[in-house]
């Protein structure tokens, strides 16, 4: 500002102060709460980290969103076979998880008798979500759809948000990623038998209770029917089943699948996670696969398969799938490791 002509300051800085309201902090003490954020977020202001650079560029980047294309989507949110298409399409493209970002800052863009078809669309697509995040520290695709669909059905009452969490437990096609969602809504609301814990009224500790029988009673049925073992995030669908009913019924199913090999590599690639490290100067992002023996013990005795699954490594290697080819690495690595 002191580079300024006198002639022109005061018109400039008046304008900067327009464009940029947080500078009044520091000639006006002037200061602006969170709820200023949000709207300067919802009215895509240049004073928004998440919208600054958009002003400076004459094409959408890699990985982005267009406004246009956001609308498009959004126009056609009363269907839901045209959301999934449509959702399919950015996941395709790697841009599923900005326009999840973009959503949630912006939920009031779908017409309120939209919403549900439109997380039927969303959670149809669910399961294809990565579960990883792209960079450490990141939410991946998949954490990012349950914090979106909280923001969405922030904008309805609780009864509208408790019916439409009803539909999506029942209907939707995607199990993974409501497994996730119900868990996000538990630590919102806390637990009632804590009355130190923060708690709060998104939907009634009742309707809480339906929604977690409903998934619950999903996933039985799958656990019968062999569909379980190929849904992503197996770890996680079991450690919630645990808490949900004790340990007997997702043991019971554990052992069921280490009847022969197949379940067994199916089980071993549903505990795989993924450790991200920068790779020095290069900066290059380093993923390492990895299975927490402490969370596989408890569901089976992982001392007692170790033999089965050397003998997978030196018997099937060249048949295994690289996701399977990391879980029989990443457990072997476990089980070497002292407990």
């Amino acid at each position: 500002m002191n580079q300024i002509v006198p002639e022109i300051k005061e018109p400039v800085e008046g304008i900067c102060r327009v464009l940029f309201p947080e500078l009044q902090r520091f000639d006006l003490n002037i200061s602006f709460g969170a709820s200023f954020r949000d709207t300067w977020l919802r009215t895509k202001r240049i004073c928004t980290q998440e919208f600054f650079n958009q002003f400076f560029l004459l094409r959408v980047t890699e990985g982005d969103v267009s406004q246009a294309q956001i609308q498009t989507i959004l126009s056609q949110s009363d269907n839901r076979e045209h959301v999934a298409r449509n959702l399919t399409e950015l996941l395709q493209n790697n841009r599923i998880k900005r326009f999840l970002e973009r959503l949630q800052f912006f939920p009031g863009n779908i017409p309120t008798e939209n919403l549900q078809t439109f997380l039927l669309g969303l959670f149809d697509l669910g399961d294809s979500l990565p579960a990883e995040a792209d960079v450490p520290l990141d939410l991946s695709p998949y954490q990012q759809c349950a914090f979106t669909t909280e923001s969405l059905l922030a904008k309805v009452d609780r009864e509208s948000r408790a019916n439409t969490l009803y539909q999506l437990a029942s209907s939707a096609k995607g199990l993974s990623a409501l497994v996730y969602l119900v868990s996000l809504i538990e630590r919102m609301i806390g637990d009632p038998r804590d009355l130190d814990s923060e708690r709060t009224e998104f939907i009634s500790v009742d309707s809480l209770d339906d929604l977690r029988q409903v998934v619950l009673a999903r996933i039985r049925d799958e656990a019968e029917t062999s569909q379980l073992s190929s849904r992503p995030a197996l770890a996680m669908i079991l450690s919630r089943w645990k808490d949900w009913t004790g340990e007997e019924e997702p043991k019971r199913y554990a052992a069921r699948l280490l009847q022969n090999d197949e379940g067994l590599l199916d089980l071993l690639t549903g505990f795989v996670t993924h450790t991200q490290s920068w790779g020095g100067q290069s900066g290059a992002i380093t993923r390492t696969p990895m299975i927490h023996r402490t969370a596989i013990d408890l569901f089976i005795n992982g001392e007692s398969v170790r033999e089965r699954v050397q003998a997978i490594r030196e018997r099937r290697w060249e048949s295994l799938t690289d996701e399977r080819r990391e879980a029989v690495e990443a457990f072997l690595d476990a089980m070497s490791e002292t407990p």
